[in-house]
C-alpha cells in the first residue's frame, strides 16, 4: 500500500480537526502529517493517532519574491 505525506492547513481549527479525525477513522495511509496553522499555534504539538506532530506556521511556508 502506498503511504502519503499529508499537510493540513488550519489544523487547529474545526475543519482541520475534523479532517484529521476522518483520516484516522478511514485508516488513510498517512506517512508524515504536517499540521499547518497560524503563528499563534506554531511550535505547539498535536496528537494524531498516538503520534506527536509539531505545528508549522502557515506564513513560513510562503516564499514571495519581487517581480523581475
Amino acid at each position: 500500500m502506498k503511504i502519503y505525506n499529508v499537510g493540513i492547513l488550519g489544523a487547529t481549527g474545526a475543519v482541520g480537526q475534523e479532517m484529521m479525525k476522518i483520516l484516522l477513522e478511514r485508516k488513510f495511509p498517512v506517512g508524515e502529517l504536517r499540521p499547518i496553522a497560524s503563528a499563534r499555534s506554531a511550535g505547539s504539538e498535536i496528537d494524531f493517532g498516538g503520534r506527536k506532530c509539531t505545528i508549522v506556521e502557515a506564513l513560513s511556508l510562503i516564499h514571495i519574491s519581487e517581480p523581475t
